[in-house]
């Protein structure tokens, strides 16, 4: 009985070494796959404005461009294409703080409609430039809130851009900013009418950085 005994620690002794190898190399998979993920995602997304930026600014360089009203054209999508690689970069730094832990939020109460408007003012040139109505819609007497305000505008860009991107190509071209009552708080809503996420897409909509298969 002893003997049996021992050997059925040993056994659970090694099941539970054999477990918690199994847990650190999956966890250090996950970790490298989330880097690899990280890196794929950052590189696709900085390849767009680089490219443009890089075509403009050669055109100008070269003398190709001819008329004032073109080269003033090309300046304004350059700024608009840096103002978005700058945004991207932000993200970047702004997803390193989120997995360290370090990101402080700078809560302040007031009102946010202030912020929609803004959100629409700076990006009103960018969104009718890719062919999109940009819309606020918030109702009256709305309460005040707390929030972030650099944070709120960052999530309020990135989904515009979202938009801009997925539903290219949409018969109804209008992006639209909402806020709405909710009980003792305010509902921010961003809409697009493009052909929105497949159903069988929905469970994986939060995963960072995933891409579905026809992005």
């Amino acid at each position: 009985e002893a003997v049996k005994a021992q050997q059925d620690q040993r056994r659970i002794v090694g099941l539970a070494g054999l477990l918690g190898m199994y847990r650190m190399v999956a966890v250090r998979i996950s970790f490298a796959e989330r880097l690899s993920n990280f890196a794929a995602a950052v590189s696709h997304e900085l390849k767009t404005p680089l490219t443009a930026l890089r075509m403009y600014s050669e055109m100008l360089r070269d003398g190709m461009v001819e008329s004032d009203e073109k080269r003033h054209e090309y300046y304004e999508a350059m700024t608009a294409e840096s103002e978005r690689l700058s945004r991207l970069i932000n993200n970047v730094l702004e997803f390193s703080q989120l997995e360290r832990g370090t990101r402080e939020l700078s809560l302040t109460s007031g009102p946010l409609e202030p912020v929609i408007l803004e959100t629409r003012q700076l990006l009103r040139a960018h969104v009718e430039r890719e062919g999109f109505r940009l819309e606020v819609d918030c109702e009256p007497d709305l309460p005040l809130v707390r929030f972030d305000r650099d944070a709120l505008l960052q999530v309020l860009f990135n989904l515009v851009d979202n938009a801009l991107k997925y539903a290219a190509g949409a018969a109804d071209n209008r992006i639209t900013l909402s806020c709405a009552r909710e009980g003792n708080g305010v509902r921010v809503s961003v809409r697009d009418f493009g052909p929105g996420v497949a159903p069988r897409q929905l469970s994986r909509v939060f995963e960072p950085f995933y891409r579905a298969e026809a992005e």
